[in-house]
């Protein structure tokens, strides 16, 4: 029988001892048991080597052993751009760690310090291991929580906060997630674009305007300014009808009659009525511009009558009317459609405001007006709260951010499928009535957003 030698600085274990050796050896899991497999393989301080999952660019294209750091040695000291943008394939990629809290050190790796230490280290080692251990465990659960969840702050390109639910909070996470720089994200139209700090806060981040804004307009010809009603009416805005054709006909022959312009401007309720003209001239020329064959400026176009509709409205007096808010709800729909959604989102925020301010959100209004009662008037209401309703709820998409109208907030009714013809008989059975209705398409568009 063959003994084996037993070194004289050991003692041989007894039955006992052995046995239980062997049960904890057994039971204990092993470090990579432990280890999740997104967390980066790290050894403990207190061993020599460190062994790690992935490795820099520059590293596995050389094959040479990598510390997995960012940046790490080798890089430092060759001065090379330490990246790891390679494709990794075992899983999720693990995060490099962080120079200072590789080694247990606390400070910024540099080629001086690459070199080995030898002062104290089982010193320096002890210390580390008591000091990094929790940091490195908290690190690690920040990882997994940041990449099973949407990040938690997300801006535009001006700074503009972003909820989870936003298009573009979901394309920025894309953006990081690919390794991509967020500049060259960014389409090249959208970085010629200037944008000027001096920029009004209501403004910031959404198109400029082609020139200095003036406040000064003349009315087109009446042939001109009917042809802008027609294509607004039949073309701009199909679904989102809180305008009655016939009412906004008879307030552009008023403000003819009047001649109003910048220097003769109205008065009295003709102030919104006139503003709604102009915004009606403003969005039908802007379906014009859009046209491929059409080359007009748009300064003499669409931004000039906005320019005018909201200098008129600074213009109103007295006590809220349905008139106030259906020239808001007209810039709103303008300002979308021209890439201005910020000041879109603060203009909405008013007209909401005017919205509750005449009980538009309750079937029995808080405040009757003379004509209250008439058919054509409770349609109007209808169809200027719902239009409301269903734009709060696109901007909330857009921008991820909470609604401002909520279930709970309003019960009023879906307007009826009338044509703006029938609107001016109270009497139901002398309305014409239409299997092909225009207001159709507008009752299904409400619907559609409904919870």
């Amino acid at each position: 029988m063959v003994t084996k030698p037993v070194r004289a600085d050991t003692q041989p274990p007894t039955g006992n001892d052995c046995h239980t050796s062997l049960t904890i050896d057994m039971r204990r899991p092993t470090e990579a048991q432990k280890r999740k497999a997104s967390e980066p393989l790290i050894a403990k301080p207190g061993n020599a080597r460190q062994k790690v999952t992935r490795a820099c660019d520059h590293c596995k294209e050389k094959k040479t052993r990598c510390t997995g750091t960012l940046p790490c040695m080798r890089c430092t000291r060759l001065s090379l751009s330490c990246e790891y943008n390679a494709a990794y394939s075992r899983g999720l990629p693990p995060e490099p760690l962080p120079v200072a809290d590789y080694g247990g050190q606390n400070h910024v790796l540099s080629p001086a310090h690459t070199t080995r230490s030898h002062s104290s280290p089982r010193s320096t080692r002890s210390y580390s291991r008591n000091s990094t251990r929790p940091r490195q465990q908290c690190k690690s659960l920040a990882e997994i929580s940041s990449r099973n969840s949407p990040d938690p702050v997300v801006t535009d390109f001006e700074g503009n906060y972003l909820g989870p639910a936003s298009g573009v909070s979901f394309l920025n996470r894309v953006w990081r997630r690919l390794h991509q720089d967020e500049i060259r994200a960014i389409p090249g139209e959208l970085q010629r674009e200037p944008s000027s700090k001096s920029t009004s806060v209501f403004m910031f981040g959404d198109r400029p305007y082609s020139g200095d804004r003036e406040a000064g307009f003349t009315l087109p010809s009446f042939g001109r300014a009917r042809e802008l009603v027609e294509i607004y009416f039949d073309y701009s805005m199909v679904t989102y009808r809180f305008l009655h054709r016939g009412t906004v006909e008879e307030w552009l022959n008023q403000v003819y009659e009047s001649n109003i312009s910048s220097v003769n401007p109205p008065t009295g309720p003709m102030v919104a009525r006139a503003a709604i003209v102009l915004i009606i001239f403003a969005v039908s020329s802007l379906y014009e511009e859009l046209k491929p064959d059409n080359d007009t400026d748009v300064w003499n176009g669409s931004e000039r009558w906005y320019a005018a509709s909201k200098y008129l409205l600074s213009l109103e007096s007295g006590p809220p009317r349905l008139e106030s808010v259906q020239a808001r709800l007209g810039q709103c729909l303008y300002l979308l459609s021209s890439s201005r959604a910020n000041e879109c989102w603060y203009a909405f925020g008013t007209a909401l405001q005017l919205v509750t301010a005449l009980g538009l959100h309750r079937k029995c209004p808080a405040k009757k007006s003379k004509n209250a009662n008439s058919y054509l008037e409770r349609e109007i209401r209808k169809r200027i709260f719902w239009s409301t309703y269903t734009l709060d709820k696109y901007l909330s998409v857009m921008f991820g951010r909470p609604r401002l109208m909520h279930e709970e907030d309003h019960d009023q009714e879906l307007p009826d499928e009338v044509n703006d013809e029938d609107m001016s008989q109270d009497d139901a059975h002398r309305r014409t009535g239409s299997p092909d209705c225009m207001m159709i398409a507008s009752v299904l568009h409400y619907r559609f957003v409904l919870p």
